[in-house]
């Protein structure tokens, strides 16, 4: 009974896991517009990952999204929607176990990015030490916010 229970589960997993695929690859087919759909799905599925073995994968997937909504806003000039959207993203990730990110800077950059719209030079200067993955991105934040002392998604990223 317990093989059976285990066989289901572990179909139920493969299933979650092929959500969260189907999702990213809709998600990436043309510069994330599709981002704001994505989440909605991932928010109308939350009871079918939560407590699960993908409930990890679920967060970060949630996290991505929030960014890459984030980041759009971001090119779009609206430096407050790019905020609260990223910080919905770390918060999201600050949800998924440590280990899940062993060898990532996500979280790293993510704070690093709240740092840049916050417009927060130090801050954000040493949180590009904790990037390694996202070094590049962080830099050119850093040297965007620098050179004019206020976010400027569109040319800075």
């Amino acid at each position: 009974m317990k093989e059976m229970e285990s066989e289901t589960k572990q179909k139920t997993n493969d299933e979650l896991v092929s959500v969260i695929q189907r999702i990213l690859a809709e998600d990436q087919m043309d510069g994330h517009s599709r981002a704001p759909a994505c989440l909605a799905e991932l928010v109308s599925l939350e009871k079918d990952f939560v407590g699960t073995d993908c409930e990890d994968m679920y967060w970060d997937s949630v996290s991505r999204e929030h960014l890459h909504i984030g980041q759009r806003a971001g090119q779009r000039g609206d430096a407050e929607q790019a905020l609260s959207s990223i910080k919905l993203a770390l918060e999201a990730a600050r949800k998924v176990k440590a280990d899940f990110y062993r060898g990532s800077d996500w979280l790293a950059y993510l704070d690093a990015t709240v740092a840049y719209f916050e417009s927060a030079p130090e801050r954000l200067r040493a949180l590009s030490s904790q990037c390694s993955l996202n070094r590049a991105v962080v830099e050119r934040l850093m040297r965007g916010l620098r050179e004019r002392g206020a976010p400027d998604y569109q040319k800075d990223y």
